[in-house]
């Protein structure tokens, strides 16, 4: 099973982001929240990403390799991060990854424009 969060950002020209992952090599779409993935047993490699519906795009990559070998279930995390990082995938639940940057480009971003602000009456 996959628990996936969804992506931050609600889309783009290119449509509504998509969550996707690749077990094995074999590509499935995903939806917000638990997604059951029935597989043999087994060690397989997983990516989870998303993307969008126009492109071939993979944002917020994450992977991790799962052992089923001994027939157990196994849970896995996603969670994209803020911005253009890479995301989080692991056998407990994850945080998004990237918040701190997120909200320092946030902060310098408000404080260039306060200051642009008080500044322009100057430069004229």
């Amino acid at each position: 099973m996959i628990d996936a969060k969804y992506p931050t950002s609600g889309g783009s020209f290119l449509g509504p982001p998509k969550l996707m992952a690749s077990i094995g090599g074999h590509v499935v779409e995903l939806q917000p929240g638990p997604n059951r993935i029935d597989m043999p047993p087994g060690v397989w490699p997983v990516e989870v990403w998303y993307g969008y519906a126009r492109s071939n795009s993979r944002w917020s990559r994450a992977s991790t390799t799962v052992d089923t070998t001994n027939g157990q279930p196994a849970t896995l995390y996603y969670a994209p991060s803020f911005g253009f990082g890479s995301g989080a995938l692991d056998h407990q639940p994850v945080g998004r990854p990237g918040c701190f940057s997120f909200v320092v480009l946030l902060v310098a971003l408000c404080g260039l424009t306060v200051g642009i602000g008080h500044a322009a009456p100057f430069i004229s």
